[in-house]
């Protein structure tokens, strides 16, 4: 099933539900949305934000699956990403180990999530290698039959959807959507090309192959970190061409994994061109993504630990994040997690977050894990 088709009827508010008819006069689409909506009624605020948040496990959790237990039973999150620190010591049997134990701890099934990008960024090097996007963009640019090299390019990412299915991961933080330009990413070969014709073609046809095969994609870095004055990592970067240039170029790639139907955007520590506000933090950047570009999936932060925030009082940032119009907040470490839940929830009450804000991204949640449920 297409996933954007799940998410036809986002735009629809809450109240609505709660006045449809009895579900045995309705088809089984409608039926599937009540359950989900009964799902939702049926969570304290807490377990709804906590969907809301994708964690990494503390420290010990691999070797005692007690901690995890407790720590996935007592935080109720949504989502759980591995970094190279919890994969790079283990064999695949050990990796499908974790991810099975996690879910098993889930009251909700759990995004479990990773950076698999290939070349330098992908946490499962020791077990199969990935060329990095560079690679792939300038095979791509020389081959002199492209839809031989796309045939190659397909059955490369398909294999690796198959690997991650395997290892029980589920949500994969990739591909770069970015230009490769004079600019930020260029020294790590993570993007496919400068041209944003080539880096929409090959992001749209990994996405695409990854998402057959039940594991959800999430594009990066919204609105583009190409033109950027710095790495975000080191800072937080300034876009440095305008609206007309960025539209133009930039947004390219995005439009058209829009198109495909991408699972998730993730929003990069970017300022401008539409806001002087980092870009998970800023409504106008988000209303370019819903309202010009059309899109209705999921919305990610960047990793609030990056160390261009992560002194940043993370509750804070979530709230701001929530406000703007995202959905989901990556790498909320286990320690913070009371906290920012807790931050989450005064907003609520004290009515600066509406709670069918909270349910309207849980909703859209939820609708993404019944996807790869039913993919896999």
């Amino acid at each position: 099933m297409k996933l954007g088709k799940m998410l036809l009827l986002f735009a629809f508010p809450f109240v609505f539900y709660s006045s449809i008819a009895p579900s045995h006069n309705l088809p089984k689409k409608e039926i599937k949305i009540i359950k989900e909506y009964n799902l939702i009624q049926s969570l304290s605020l807490d377990e709804k934000i906590g969907q809301l948040i994708i964690s990494n496990p503390p420290s010990g959790a691999w070797k005692d699956y007690q901690i995890l237990e407790d720590f996935i039973k007592q935080n109720k999150i949504g989502g759980i990403i591995y970094f190279g620190w919890d994969l790079k010591d283990k064999t695949k049997e050990e990796i499908k180990e974790m991810s099975n134990k996690l879910q098993s701890y889930s009251k909700i099934p759990l995004f479990i999530g990773a950076d698999i990008e290939g070349g330098l960024v992908n946490r499962i090097k020791h077990i199969r290698d990935i060329p990095p996007a560079r690679q792939y963009g300038e095979e791509y640019e020389k081959s002199l039959d492209k839809n031989e090299f796309l045939n190659y390019f397909k059955k490369e990412a398909s294999d690796v959807a198959d690997l991650l299915s395997y290892l029980g991961i589920n949500l994969n933080f990739g591909p770069v959507l970015d230009l490769e330009t004079k600019g930020t990413f260029r020294q790590y070969k993570r993007c496919y090309s400068k041209n944003p014709e080539i880096v929409a073609k090959l992001a749209t046809e990994w996405i695409a192959e990854m998402q057959k095969n039940g594991i959800l994609s999430v594009a990066k870095h919204f609105p583009g970190h190409g033109n950027a004055d710095k790495d975000s990592h080191n800072g937080i970067a300034r876009i440095i061409k305008n609206k007309d240039y960025v539209e133009k170029n930039d947004l390219i790639p995005f439009y058209e994994a829009v198109k495909d139907d991408v699972a998730a955007i993730m929003l990069g520590y970017l300022v401008g061109p539409y806001d002087s506000v980092p870009a998970p933090f800023s409504n106008k950047t988000v209303d370019i993504l819903k309202n010009k570009i059309g899109y209705n999936g999921l919305i990610i932060t960047d990793d609030l630990n990056m160390p261009c925030v992560k002194d940043e009082d993370h509750g804070e940032m979530a709230v701001k994040a929530i406000k703007a119009g995202v959905d989901m907040i990556l790498d909320i470490k286990a320690d913070q997690i009371p906290s920012v839940i807790n931050a989450i929830k005064n907003a609520v009450k004290k009515g600066e977050i509406d709670e069918n804000r909270i349910n309207y991204s849980v909703y859209k949640i939820l609708k993404a894990k019944n996807y790869f449920k039913n993919e896999t």
